[in-house]
């Protein structure tokens, strides 16, 4: 049985690749909402927490300067 489904994604409504995606949540039974944050959200934590320990600032460089034209 269904209890929860995400439509109408629209990615282009982001300002930038990282933002979250805009959608609808419909749930078709009363238990449904925790359902969502228990599985879903409680699935991508972990992951989200991988990515954020791996990601590193990138070391600040001098830019080379070209100069266009005559």
């Amino acid at each position: 049985m269904i209890k929860l489904a995400m439509r109408t994604f629209r990615p282009s409504e982001r300002d930038a690749v990282t933002d979250p995606v805009p959608c609808e949540v419909v749930c078709y039974s009363p238990d449904a909402e925790s359902l969502f944050k228990m599985r879903i959200i409680g699935a991508l934590e972990p992951e989200m927490r991988k990515y954020r320990s791996v990601r590193q600032p990138l070391p600040v460089q001098k830019a080379n300067i070209i100069p266009l034209g005559g």
